[in-house]
C-alpha cells in the first residue's frame, strides 16, 4: 500500500510538495487500514484511493482558516456540516468503492 512520489506525481498527478506528501501519506495509509479493516491490499485503486486521502488532509488543514486580516486581528473560521471524518470517507470511497474492501458485513 505504500506510494511512492514519483508515482503520485506520475499517475495520480498530484499537486502537493515531496515533504507535504511524505507528511500526509503516513496518515492516508494509516485511514485506509482503517476503514478496509486491514484488508487493503497493493492494487491501483488503494493506492490511489491513498493519494486521494493524502491530498484531502492537506486541504483540511489548510482550509481551516476561511479569512484573516492583520491590521484588526480578525481571524474567520471554516464553519461548514461537513466532518473531516466523511470528508477523507468521501474520498476513499472514489477509489475504493467496488471493490469491497469497505464491507463491514460477514461473509458467509
Amino acid at each position: 500500500m505504500e506510494v511512492d512520489y514519483s508515482w503520485y506525481k506520475s499517475v495520480f498527478c498530484g499537486t502537493l510538495t515531496e515533504a507535504e506528501f511524505r507528511r500526509y501519506h503516513v496518515k492516508a495509509c494509516a485511514y485506509i487500514r482503517r476503514i478496509t479493516c486491514g484488508r487493503a491490499n497493493d492494487t491501483d485503486a488503494v493506492r490511489m484511493a491513498v493519494c486521494e486521502v493524502a491530498e484531502a488532509l492537506a486541504h483540511e488543514e489548510r482550509d481551516v482558516v476561511a479569512s484573516e486580516s492583520n491590521d484588526g486581528i480578525s481571524v474567520t473560521y471554516r464553519a461548514d456540516n461537513v466532518s473531516t471524518e466523511r470528508r477523507l470517507y468521501q474520498a476513499a470511497l472514489l477509489h475504493l468503492s467496488g471493490t469491497g474492501l469497505l464491507y463491514r458485513g460477514c461473509y458467509e
